[in-house]
């Protein structure tokens, strides 16, 4: 994997983002200062302080997280499977390295036990220390066990029925992550679904990857009996919209919440979780949606 590509300028250095030059466009972004940078045994990591976007993460020079609006995604992981569940008690997070999702869910009080599996220890021992603001004290909640491990083989090896809500908060598809966009994943995550429990997963944008995005939420609609996607902005990521797919056995997201959401909150309420399902119509029939 390349190592982050700086560029520097007559008006400061500049970081390329990778992913971009496959989709047709390239991203440059303009760096006040870095901070910390290593080479992991998995990926480039690097954290820098960004213009106007805050310090940001990335890893093999795509953009993980960036302060100025992280909770927004993190938020809208999180909340609309959780506000939705009747009664979500044991979750377990696949990614999130940053803390961002692990953060959100700890917020909601009735959850007994999460499970969070980050493959590169590296990167939460560097977000812990350089973005402690993303994952705040929920690394210390006595309800979370993190698991440096494969987030496939990890799930293979669950029992059957022992979560609520599965969160996916992983690597983009055409990456290493790409076992977990597959459909003999989607059906290791239905079998260890309770009854009602539900899955959320990342899959990033309907304009720059809609093709991706179509073969992903076809998967998961043929192997649960409820599934669909719903959206959010993207100011970061610089995709338009980023998109969400999701699947249940029970449970219809799009139906809206069921649980007050918790307090404190700067993005998610009830009135924008309904709105994200609202598709337009050049979006209708690109994920199959079932319910």
């Amino acid at each position: 994997m390349p190592e982050a590509n700086w560029q520097a300028g007559g008006d400061g250095n500049w970081l390329v983002e990778s992913q971009t030059e496959t989709i047709g466009f390239q991203v440059r972004w303009k760096i006040v200062r870095e901070l910390h940078r290593e080479r992991s045994p998995y990926q480039d990591i690097v954290v820098v302080d960004l213009d106007r976007f805050g310090r940001a993460l990335f890893l093999d020079r795509i953009l993980q997280v960036a302060e100025l609006d992280e909770y927004i995604y993190h938020e809208m992981l999180a909340h609309v499977p959780l506000c939705t569940h009747p009664d979500p008690r044991r979750v377990l997070i696949i990614g999130g390295g940053d803390g961002g999702t692990l953060r959100e869910t700890v917020k909601h009080p009735e959850i007994e036990h999460v499970d969070m599996v980050e493959l590169d220890e590296a990167v939460v021992r560097v977000c812990r220390q350089w973005l402690p603001a993303v994952g705040g004290n929920a690394w210390d909640d006595p309800r979370v066990r993190l698991h440096f491990a494969d987030g496939f083989a990890f799930l293979r090896d669950a029992p059957a029925e022992s979560y609520d809500v599965i969160l996916v908060d992983c690597s983009d598809p055409g990456t290493p992550a790409d076992v977990l966009y597959s459909e003999e994943f989607y059906r290791l995550a239905q079998r260890a679904l309770r009854e009602g429990g539900c899955l959320v997963q990342q899959a990033l944008s309907p304009f720059t990857h809609r093709e991706v995005l179509a073969q992903v939420g076809e998967r998961l609609a043929g192997v649960f009996q409820q599934a669909g996607v719903y959206y959010c902005p993207a100011p970061s990521y610089l995709i338009g919209l980023q998109a969400f797919v999701w699947g249940s056995r029970g449970t219809d997201l799009a139906a809206g919440p069921r649980r007050a959401e918790p307090a404190g909150l700067r993005w998610y309420t009830p009135e924008i979780h309904k709105a994200s399902f609202i598709t337009p119509p050049a979006l209708r029939g690109l994920v199959p949606a079932t319910r």
